[in-house]
Parts: C-alpha cells; sequence; structure tokens
C-alpha cells in the first residue's frame, strides 16, 4: 500500500511539474523571439556565467579540460569554459530565436561550394550516408542547413517529456523537412532508411557502455565509451560516412565544415578501426574550436577496468569502471 502511494505521489508530482513547465516554457521561447539577435547573445554570456559560478559545474568543466589539455594553465581553462558555456546557450537560443525567422538560417550559416558538393556526392550514392556530429559550435543549425540546402536528412534524437517542449522542438527541427525517429529501436530505421539510399545523422560523441553497444576508442588520449552503431550501419550497407560540425566565428556567424574520413566505411577491417577514426577526425576540430566543444558532459564517465594504474590517473574525479 505504501508503495503504491509513493508511486502515485511522484506520478502527480511530475504532472504538476509538467504543468508549470509548460507556461514558464512558452513564455520565455516567445520572449527570446521577440529580443533583437545582438541582445540574445549577450544574454547567453551572462547565463554562461550564472552557470560558471556554480561550483559543481565549474568543477566538472575544468576536470574535463585539464584531460583534454594538461598543459593548460588554470587561467586558461577558465577562459575556455566561459567560452564553451557561451556557446551552448547561444546554440539553444539561437534555435529558439530562429524558429520563427527559419528561411534566415541559410543566410546565417555559409557553406562552401565544395563542400555542399562534398555532401551531395556522398548522399547521392546509391547506398545510404551517415552525417555524423559532434556536440561543437551549433549542431542543431547544422542538420538545419543541410535540409535547407536540399539534402534531406533523417536524425535520432531523444524524446522529452514534456509535451510542449516536445512539439517545440520537433517543429524546428524538421523545418526544412528533415526527418526525426526516436532513439527507442531506432536501429532497423537507420538499416531501412539506409538501404533505401537515404541519408541519417547522427550525433557521436555521448556515453555507451559496452553492454548496450558501446566500444572503447581513445579520445584525447583516453579510452572512451562510442556506440559503435555508425560503424556497423557504414560497413553493413556500404553507406559513405562524412563527419560535419557548425563553428561560430568572433561575430557568431556560422560556417559549415565537413570531412570524409580516410576509407570508404565498407572498406574498414573493424567497427573499432572506423570509430577511432571518426574520433579523430571529431578532436582535430575539437582543438582547432576548443572553446565551443561541450565540455559541460561527463565524457570520461566510464573507464575500463583493464587498465593500468598510470592510465586509470589521468581520468577525471567523476569516472567510474564500466
Amino acid at each position: 500500500m505504501a508503495c503504491r502511494e509513493r508511486m502515485g505521489t511522484r506520478k502527480h508530482r511530475r504532472k504538476t511539474v509538467r504543468m508549470l513547465v509548460t507556461p514558464v516554457a512558452a513564455v520565455a521561447f516567445r520572449a527570446i523571439q521577440l529580443l533583437p539577435l545582438g541582445v540574445v547573445y549577450r544574454l547567453a554570456a551572462v547565463v554562461a556565467r550564472l552557470i560558471y559560478a556554480l561550483p559543481s559545474r565549474r568543477r566538472l568543466l575544468d576536470a574535463n579540460l585539464a584531460v583534454a589539455f594538461p598543459e593548460w594553465d588554470g587561467r586558461r581553462r577558465q577562459s575556455v569554459a566561459l567560452r564553451s558555456l557561451r556557446n551552448v546557450c547561444c546554440t539553444f537560443l539561437e534555435f529558439i530565436w530562429f524558429m520563427p525567422r527559419h528561411e534566415r538560417i541559410v543566410d546565417h550559416v555559409t557553406i562552401d561550394d565544395d563542400v555542399l558538393q562534398l555532401l551531395r556526392t556522398a548522399a547521392d550514392n546509391g547506398s545510404g550516408s551517415i552525417f555524423l556530429t559532434p556536440h561543437l559550435g551549433n549542431w542543431e543549425f547544422a542538420n538545419l542547413t543541410l535540409n535547407a540546402h536540399g539534402l534531406h536528412m533523417t536524425s535520432v534524437y531523444a524524446k522529452i517529456n514534456n509535451p510542449y517542449v516536445e512539439r517545440t522542438i520537433v517543429s524546428g527541427r524538421t523545418r526544412f523537412g528533415g526527418g526525426l525517429i526516436t532513439e527507442r529501436g531506432a536501429a532497423k530505421a537507420i538499416m531501412r532508411l539506409l538501404r533505401g539510399g537515404q541519408t541519417v545523422g547522427l550525433l557521436i560523441d555521448q556515453n555507451t557502455r559496452p553492454r548496450h553497444g558501446g566500444i572503447f576508442v581513445d579520445f584525447f588520449s583516453l579510452p572512451v565509451p562510442v556506440s559503435r552503431a555508425p560503424a556497423t550501419f557504414a560497413r553493413k550497407a556500404g553507406a559513405s560516412v562524412i563527419v560535419l560540425c557548425c563553428v561560430r566565428d568572433d561575430r557568431d556567424r556560422l560556417h559549415f565544415k565537413a570531412a570524409t574520413l580516410p576509407r570508404p566505411g565498407a572498406e574498414y577491417e573493424s567497427d573499432e578501426a572506423l570509430i577511432t577514426d571518426i574520433n579523430r577526425q571529431t578532436e582535430t576540430w575539437i582543438r582547432r574550436c576548443p572553446d565551443q566543444y561541450l565540455w559541460l558532459y561527463r565524457r570520461w564517465l566510464y573507464r575500463p577496468e583493464d587498465i593500468d594504474a598510470a592510465t586509470r590517473a589521468k581520468y577525471p574525479f567523476y569516472s567510474k569502471d564500466v
């Protein structure tokens, strides 16, 4: 009886929170859209400083940057951490601000003709293509830019609990005709799309434990668990693999970047070899724009059990054996 009552209380609490979040989110989204874009960017800087003022967030940011760039001193890590937080805030606020002005995204994001041709060639190869994006720059606009230029892409996404926020985000992400599939049961849908010659978009720098289909590969010289799914799909379907990102300049204009892997996906002898090359390309771009990566994420959360003591000591404070 007590257990049933607790479950009922939690369900009621979630419903109440959902009811409160919806009007607050609606007002906040509309308020952001009414601001001049320059004010939106200044707001992002203010929010970034408020987040950095939280000791737990500051400690996490510093620990991650110390792993990736051990040669940096504390002052440089602080500077990059603040700019990284601003970039995250800009990414979210830009997405909201441009929703009623989605046609202006094409002018806000520069994509060179040779990059566009590379992407069109990959998308038209008949064997499907996989476009991979790290949490670097504005990852939301990377997807939107492709669809705005006629490169129809279906992306995998995690559902949001609040129905209003879910509808709003989905509406924004599909504004140019892009498709979406949820994480649950995505594997079959992805393979079906690839075998039909379609393009699939995936975020690639999230923790995936081995029991959930992940493999350990190096990221800034330390093994991290990465989903093997992109490699498995590419090798089975013979799909093209492109790693892309959308990074900002000093004026907050965005620039689209894309790179192929050293070999076609079907020519890799193992999933690990392919994922390793994906990680290398991702790391190359992060090193070029370290202040635009999502250092707020616990990327080194899981470590292999069979590593030596010296390697284990390099992991941040929050790490644990998988």
